[in-house]
């Protein structure tokens, strides 16, 4: 399993940050959904490695930071304060997925565009279609943070089946608000 460096908790914020300066609000649509595929290229990009992905998009009141990555270990708060892990996420509400060969860590960080903070008073909905095979499925949007990076990396997520080399797309919906992005991973 991959150890998640420090400096991508880092690297999110910033780019929150400057996304939200810079105003990633244009081209919402009508019903309140961004497609952040078509801005990719110039608010993320994959991973070195290509096994993950970064995308980012807005609705009226969030903006959505999408990471899929390698799968991450949870760790229940008495679990991590008993095994003190190196790397993965501590589960704050919910549970954790399990790791299977084809598995992947989708985590959407949603801040607040009013305060620029994490928001973490919503319960988001995160729905995983497979383009290529017709599947699609819901992990439990579990409120989680990085072991090591802690508060500044607090966002919601799970493990989930996203095969490599298939297209997909993953909806995050917060009350009436919803950001849709779209990738394929190596």
């Amino acid at each position: 399993m991959r150890r998640r460096r420090p400096v991508r908790g880092m690297w999110v914020a910033s780019l929150a940050a400057l996304a939200m300066l810079a105003g990633c609000g244009d081209g919402r649509r009508a019903a309140g959904t961004t497609d952040a595929a078509a801005t990719a290229g110039a608010t993320g990009a994959t991973d070195a490695d290509g096994l993950g992905l970064t995308r980012v998009a807005t609705t009226e009141h969030y903006l959505v930071v999408l990471n899929v990555v390698p799968p991450e270990e949870m760790y229940l708060p008495a679990q991590a304060a008993q095994q003190h892990p190196t790397g993965g996420e501590l589960i704050l509400h919910g549970e954790m997925a399990p790791i299977t060969a084809q598995s992947r860590h989708a985590e959407a960080h949603i801040y607040s565009k009013e305060t620029g903070k994490p928001v973490t008073d919503v319960v988001p909905e995160i729905e995983i279609a497979d383009q290529t095979d017709g599947t699609t499925q819901k992990p439990e949007a579990t409120l989680m943070q990085d072991v090591l990076i802690g508060a500044r990396d607090i966002h919601f997520g799970n493990n989930a089946v996203i095969k490599a080399g298939h297209e997909f797309s993953v909806a995050v919906t917060i009350g009436s608000e919803a950001v849709s992005f779209s990738g394929r991973l190596s």
